[in-house]
Order: structure tokens, then C-alpha cells, then sequence
């Protein structure tokens, strides 16, 4: 069984955080987030740190077999609930496939909401295919940013089509755990 682990940023190591600002300030993920600024070792430490008071919005590493390999989270979750992830790129692609399915699910039952939401850059154009094949809808694109909703009757609906059904069927070979 391969091992997901999604840890909140709060609680990783020092290494690990700089470990995970590594993989979110490498040029392919940047040039393909809202923010592409190169985000500074001392700007992540301390944006880290204030996310222990701020219960609006999570975000967590994601590791396989022990292995950061990107970051996934959820924001404005009182307001607005928007997700968010990256993966570098020697990621498996099963695995790029699964967590997302699996973090919506946590999303949609822990927070017990109905819609989700996701803006992704225009050009972004696997980001968006992807999205679009959980079941999120275009409500519109605003300065180069295609805003995208996700409601939980839609997806519950996604995860039964021939696209994903036989997706889910691979969860068994996963061992997902959430250390929030």
C-alpha cells in the first residue's frame, strides 16, 4: 500500500518547510500560480507561522512514502471555500489524480459545505481539464483568471462517471492519512 500523508504546515520540521517552498518556487510551479513571485525563505517561515491562529484556511504537505511532493489546501473557507494544489514534477500521475479526489471528499465532509471554488491562470490549460473532469463548472474568467465551482452534488455525481469511477476503484491501493 503506498502511504499519503497530508501534515498541516504547522506541523512540519523546519527542513520539511523549506523542503515544501522548494518544490512551490520551482519556475513551472510559479509560472502557473496566481502568485509567480519567488517567495523568500524568511516570507514562508513566517507565513507558516501565522497560520496556527487563522482558522479560515488550511493547508498541508503532501507525502508519499515519506516524501514531500507538493502542497494542497483549502481558503476562505467561512466565506468563499477555495482550494488549491501543486505536485513537482517526478510526481506519479496516479497519485496527482487520487489526492485531489480524496482532499475534495475530506473538504466537502469535514467543513460540511455545498460548493467549492478554484481560480486557475488562463493559460493554465491542464489545471483547468483537470478541474473540469472533477465536475467543476466556469462561472467566469476576470483578468486572466478563470474562476471555477465545484458543488458536492456535482462531484458526487463525477465520481460515478466512466472517467472516474474506475479512478476511485485504485484508492485501495492508498493509505491516506490527515495530520491536521
Amino acid at each position: 500500500m503506498i502511504k499519503i500523508l497530508f501534515q498541516n504546515y504547522t506541523f512540519l520540521s523546519a527542513k520539511e518547510q523549506l523542503e515544501l517552498l522548494s518544490i512551490r518556487n520551482q519556475e513551472k510551479i510559479r509560472e502557473l500560480s496566481l502568485s509567480n513571485k519567488f517567495i523568500q525563505e524568511q516570507d514562508h517561515l513566517q507565513w507558516i507561522r501565522t497560520l496556527k491562529e487563522d482558522k479560515n484556511k488550511e493547508f498541508y504537505a503532501i507525502s508519499v512514502e515519506g516524501k514531500i511532493v507538493g502542497g494542497i489546501n483549502i481558503f476562505s473557507l467561512n466565506f468563499h471555500p477555495t482550494w488549491g494544489i501543486f505536485f513537482n514534477d517526478k510526481t506519479e500521475l496516479l497519485t496527482k489524480a487520487l489526492v485531489p479526489l480524496y482532499f475534495l471528499e475530506y473538504i466537502f465532509d469535514k467543513f460540511n459545505i455545498k460548493t467549492i471554488h478554484s481560480e486557475i491562470l488562463s493559460n493554465n490549460e491542464n489545471a483547468l481539464s483537470f478541474n473540469k473532469s472533477l465536475g467543476f463548472k466556469e462561472i467566469s474568467v476576470i483578468n486572466d483568471i478563470v474562476k471555477l465551482e465545484l458543488s458536492y452534488d456535482n462531484f458526487s455525481k463525477k465520481k460515478k462517471s466512466i472517467l472516474l469511477k474506475p479512478l476511485l476503484k485504485k484508492m485501495k491501493l492508498f493509505d491516506f492519512t490527515i495530520k491536521a
